[in-house]
């Protein structure tokens, strides 16, 4: 009935979409906005929301005798950075109550995957405590041994010389990326290439970026492949046009690689504000026409179901 109405909506020529990747003010950096209120946006947007909170962390992550352990070096800590424990009963029952689909947004962390199977596993508990189902778990990184690397410029760049170079961070960002995926336990990819978040505006890794294209390219379509291979889903995530460089977190060779490859893509905003519901979908939408992507994807009781846009 939902959808009908959405359809009856629609502006001549404007497709719906589904917006996949939502977070609330439980997840700690968010704004004070209720499920309720950015569901009446969305709908006037013409626009299915799909929440994906941030998961919490698996206790392990901060025993500091495990190896790529917790470090703090600064910006998000992991309190602002994830549902906490005292937030998940009203979490869960602001997600029945809104009547929105349910998902998380799961940090890749090496070497805690069975604690990372775990928590996942208990979020599925939970969910069915209280009559609601998760239609999405999405693997995403932001640590690197240990250590958040994309809260800013100043965090990429320590990421960046830890690993002994540009080069080395985005071959074993890359991989790692490609390690996830085979675990099985994930539907979806958030935000691939995350590592452009920073890069423009004339700053020093553009340079780099540039030295490093043909090698970039062949890790993208090497993580394109695992994805083909492993049947998961990559997401298109708008968030990226709001930051240093100035694209989605899908470029020209993702995108070629996605319509050759016939690979699944998601859309998602990754807002934390409900003024960011559905940014640049419209744009988005112009971008995978001319990739020869017609088709997108949302995920109900995580099992993928496309949609025309």
């Amino acid at each position: 009935k939902t959808l009908i109405t959405f359809i009856k909506r629609l502006p001549l020529g404007r497709s719906m979409f589904y917006d996949s990747h939502v977070h609330t003010r439980h997840s700690g950096h968010s704004e004070n906005y209720s499920l309720m209120q950015a569901r009446k946006i969305a709908e006037g947007k013409c626009i299915v929301l799909s929440v994906r909170e941030h998961a919490p962390f698996p206790k392990e992550f901060f025993d500091s005798s495990r190896k790529n352990h917790y470090v703090n070096v600064g910006g998000l800590p992991p309190e602002k950075a994830s549902l906490q424990p005292g937030s998940i009963e009203s979490f869960f029952n602001e997600i029945k109550e809104s009547g929105l689909s349910l998902g998380f947004e799961v940090d890749i962390l090496p070497g805690f995957e069975k604690e990372t199977e775990g928590i996942i596993r208990n979020l599925e508990h939970i969910a069915n405590e209280h009559g609601v189902q998760i239609d999405g778990i999405n693997g995403s990184h932001h640590y690197h041994n240990g250590k958040v690397w994309d809260s800013s410029y100043e965090l990429l760049c320590k990421a960046i010389k830890t690993s002994g170079g540009f080069k080395r961070f985005i071959k074993s960002y890359f991989g790692q990326i490609r390690d996830a995926i085979r675990t099985g336990f994930y539907d979806a990819i958030s935000h691939l290439e995350l590592p452009l978040k920073f890069i423009g505006n004339g700053n020093p890794l553009e340079n780099k970026l540039d030295a490093l294209k043909q090698f970039y390219a062949e890790e993208i379509e090497k993580t394109f492949e695992t994805a083909k291979n492993q049947d998961i889903t990559i997401e298109y995530n708008t968030s990226g046009f709001d930051y240093a460089c100035k694209r989605a977190y899908l470029g020209s060779h993702a995108l070629h690689f996605a319509y050759h490859m016939n690979v699944p893509i998601v859309i998602g905003s990754d807002t934390h504000s409900v003024r960011h519901i559905g940014r640049h979908f419209d744009f988005a939408a112009l971008q995978l026409k001319q990739y020869g992507i017609n088709k997108l994807h949302y995920f109900k009781n995580r099992k993928r179901i496309a949609y025309n846009i």
